[in-house]
């Protein structure tokens, strides 16, 4: 029997990084706040993935090489569709747009379909918020140095992510 591990890229905060955006995420009046141990921000969701084709993208992303970067998160914002809360940067620097480019030709060359909206880099730092809310994020830097590939588990107490692989940047 072929198992399946649902997938994604991403870049995960170091502590500081982290306890910034917790610091944030305590502003916002919901039941729905991503647990600390969740924040990320995420470059590419490949869905389901079997063995053989999670082993193929292992091989193949190893031989990716990207240059670290900076973000900086400034905005904030509501998804109205979705109702996702996040914080985000207001310019993407080019190293993070290549990796990204990089990963999605990857996951085409696997024959794993990709959404074709526009990247939009972000973290959530809640769900099914219902209406506009005001907070004022500080600006928070955020150097990346590595990126990884996440499984996610869907359990009755919500998501569970754990890091499969781990990739630095030069």
């Amino acid at each position: 029997m072929t198992a399946f591990k649902r997938l994604f890229y991403a870049i995960w905060p170091d502590i500081d990084v982290k306890n910034q955006l917790v610091a944030v995420s305590r502003q916002i009046k919901s039941d729905k706040v991503v647990p600390p141990d969740n924040l990320h921000l995420t470059l590419l969701f490949l869905g389901q993935v079997d063995d053989k084709l999670y082993d193929a993208l292992v091989i193949e992303t190893n031989q990716l090489h990207h240059n670290k970067f900076s973000l900086e998160l400034t905005d904030s914002g509501r998804f109205k569709r979705s109702g996702i809360f996040w914080l985000a940067p207001n310019s993407y620097p080019d190293e993070l747009i290549k990796l990204v480019n990089n990963l999605s030709d990857l996951a085409v060359k696997n024959n794993i379909f990709i959404d074709d909206r526009p990247y939009r880099p972000h973290v959530t730092l809640a769900r099914n918020i219902k209406s506009n809310m005001r907070i004022n994020p500080p600006s928070i830097p955020w150097s990346v140095s590595n990126f990884c590939l996440v499984e996610s588990k869907t359990l009755p107490q919500g998501a569970n992510y754990q890091i499969l692989h781990s990739w630095s940047l030069t």
